[in-house]
């Protein structure tokens, strides 16, 4: 577990402080009150029972995914993680949060007849925002709350609903998202992704070894890198009257 510092004013864990920073900025939500749920309560309490002693963090799950910013596809991650306290009877308390990704509010305005400004009607919608993109920087920052009981995902999209576990670690960190895809669809660690690779390319062409780069090609066409699918087709000496399945459907 990783000691961090958790003040109610200066760092505060929920909610995120861009939301808060969404409702208080005067060209977005100029100091429209957010309406608090029931998680706020137990944030409270949670955090008054424990904030007189330390306060430490494990992650339970951290993700590799790719989410479009700024209009952009972009290498993300984030992570669940417990967040624990000790209360004043010497007992542990355990908070479960996402870090790394916020659901900032857009707001509905309207024109105030007297004094025609714009003025906020109400939260109409919820973008989801990733904060942490994928660089060695920053999976090394993530990965000082992980231990060995942590598990580690990827998936192809943040809308995909459970992902692909990864059992290499040290491959999670460093492998370029296809081959971690191509990991955690055939649960082979990175060394063995590369070493695949590397007889494609020094010429050991099998039948087998075709069919693999034939997979691979297609990961590659499904999360949109067809530069990836024809350089891996061409490196493995596939003949372009092989089919690689799209996720184009056939019309009936």
């Amino acid at each position: 577990m990783y000691e961090i510092k958790v003040d109610l004013e200066d760092n505060r864990l929920y909610p995120h402080k861009k939301v808060i920073e969404a409702y208080t900025d005067e060209k977005r939500g100029n100091n429209y009150p957010r309406e608090k749920g029931a998680f706020d309560d137990t944030y409270l309490n949670w955090y008054n029972r424990c904030r007189k002693n330390k306060f430490n963090m494990r992650a339970r799950n951290i993700v590799r995914t790719r989410a479009i910013i700024k209009g952009k596809l972009t290498e993300v991650i984030y992570y669940y993680a417990d967040v624990i306290g000790t209360n004043s009877s010497g007992q542990e308390e355990e908070l479960q949060l996402w870090f790394g990704v916020y659901d900032e509010p857009i707001f509905n305005k309207k024109i105030d007849k007297e004094t025609d400004q714009y003025v906020v009607e109400n939260v109409r919608d919820h973008v989801r925002k990733y904060e942490l993109e994928f660089t060695q920087e920053n999976i090394d920052k993530v990965f000082q709350y992980a231990d060995d009981s942590t598990v580690l995902t990827v998936k192809e999209s943040p809308d995909m609903s459970l992902g692909y576990p990864v059992n290499d670690v040290d491959g999670f960190k460093s492998a370029k998202f296809i081959q971690l895809l191509e990991m955690g669809k055939t649960k082979r660690t990175l060394a063995e992704i590369m070493e695949l690779a590397s007889n494609t390319l020094s010429g050991k062409k099998t039948e087998e070894q075709k069919k693999e780069a034939e997979k691979q090609a297609d990961i590659a066409e499904k999360i949109g890198e067809p530069e990836a699918a024809e350089e891996i087709k061409e490196i493995a000496d596939i003949d372009d009257k092989v089919e690689v399945k799209t996720n184009t459907k056939r019309k009936k």
